[in-house]
């Protein structure tokens, strides 16, 4: 008799630690799970970062408070201010389009994009050919900017600045317009986000 239940008791014991085992398996492979989930999803729950969109270095055209935005053919600085829209549906000429919309201190639009331009002279551009054809409308000015020569066009009757800026073959073209509570302010914003712009 006292055979039996001392076979007895060792089954019960082997079959205990076996499921202690398996707990101890399983409490490790659910935590390895969690802490897994935890890395993939980022820094906390319910946040979405756009891979597009990160904290510019801290350098002379890209300060604190602005954000870097990757394009496949130029990227640039924006005030943390903006916030970019969903793209939309672009032609077939553009070959990079992003905008953006700030309503502090007014309500500005920021459009950027790449088309081609294959004989690298803006005549040749309908939107700027519109600004040079009417002085009246809009002042041209000049500028060189990382060593290439930029014409950025300033409408005289409302808040509005395009820079056509010729590259290898390509041209950018960067328009910040809308209503502007201190004009001086968003010219600075602007000069800032043209002179971080950085071709691929």
């Amino acid at each position: 008799m006292s055979g039996k239940f001392t076979a007895a008791k060792a089954r019960q014991s082997k079959h205990l630690r076996g499921l202690a085992a398996l707990l101890t398996v399983a409490a490790i492979g659910a935590g390895a799970a969690t802490y897994l989930l935890r890395t993939m999803a980022g820094p906390a729950a319910g946040i979405v970062i756009a891979s597009s969109r990160k904290p510019a270095d801290e350098t002379a055209s890209k300060a604190p408070g602005y954000y870097e935005l990757d394009g496949d053919y130029l990227s640039f600085s924006y005030a943390n201010s903006f916030t970019v829209q969903p793209a939309q549906a672009a032609s077939p000429a553009q070959l990079q389009q992003n905008r953006l919309l700030s309503t502090s201190g007014g309500t500005k639009s920021l459009v950027v994009t790449v088309t081609g331009l294959p004989s690298g002279l803006l005549d040749d551009e309908p939107s700027y050919r519109l600004r040079f054809m009417n002085p009246q409308t809009y002042k041209l000015q000049p500028q060189t900017i990382q060593g290439e020569r930029v014409i950025v066009a300033s409408r005289l009757d409302g808040f509005e600045e395009v820079a056509f800026w010729p590259h290898a073959g390509k041209l950018a073209t960067i328009a910040l317009s809308g209503t502007a509570t201190n004009r001086a302010t968003a010219e600075a914003t602007y000069s800032r986000i043209l002179h971080s712009v950085e071709w691929q």
